[in-house]
């Protein structure tokens, strides 16, 4: 979009007219039309250089910050199961009551806890240590018998079952995790861990707090 009060170059004039803005098409049609040159990178150059400024100072006047997105660089996305489930991003499995949902957990904290095949794709996954959470089953009675039965490596599953709490007086107690409170703490014991691939927490909602 133009700006009252500025001029503008003839290649910043068509990109914007005939372009929306969009330096590269612009300057990529004008070379395939027989221009080009110095003119037209530098009218590119001078384009860019316009669009940052804009953002930067939108940026001052406001509340927000704001990336230019071509100044961000691609990353691959590292996968635990390729094309399904990433690493270090949340992955939320929802359906109705009764569905299967906590199971589906168990499998892939037993695939991983094995380095076994994953279900369909057959690929074979790296192995590590599974962190779980969980509001609704017991460990002793459900959980370990269903990850014996999916051929989990049990030295390499992990439960999360209170987070310690010092209170002022330095007594220690201990209460239910928390996402609101010990995010960050869990953030610091899987990097202290540095073998945990798959955290579980299951369901989520039980860890919301109030």
């Amino acid at each position: 979009p133009s700006r009252c009060g500025r001029s503008y170059t003839k290649f910043q004039v068509y990109t914007i007219l005939n372009h929306g803005g969009k330096w590269d098409e612009a300057a990529k049609e004008l070379r395939k039309r027989g221009y080009g040159g110095t003119d037209v990178m530098k009218g590119k150059k001078e384009g860019q250089e316009d669009v940052k400024k804009n953002v930067e100072k939108g940026e001052e006047d406001s509340d927000f910050v704001i990336a230019l997105g071509s100044e961000i660089t691609p990353q691959p996305i590292a996968w635990l199961w390729k094309g399904k489930i990433a690493l270090g991003k949340a992955t939320v499995i929802a359906g109705n009551p009764g569905l299967g949902k906590s199971q589906i957990g168990l499998v892939m904290a037993a695939t991983v806890s094995r380095g076994g095949e994953w279900p369909v794709t057959k690929e074979k996954a790296t192995k590590g240590a599974a962190l779980i959470l969980s509001a609704e089953d017991d460990p002793a009675d459900t959980m370990i018998p269903r990850l014996i039965t999916n051929k989990a490596d049990l030295g390499n599953i992990r439960f999360l079952m209170m987070t310690k709490e010092t209170r002022n007086d330095g007594t220690q107690e201990k209460r239910m995790f928390n996402l609101k409170q010990d995010t960050e703490r869990l953030r610091n014991y899987l990097k202290k861990c540095g073998d945990i691939s798959i955290v579980i927490i299951d369901p989520i909602s039980a860890y919301l707090g109030d």
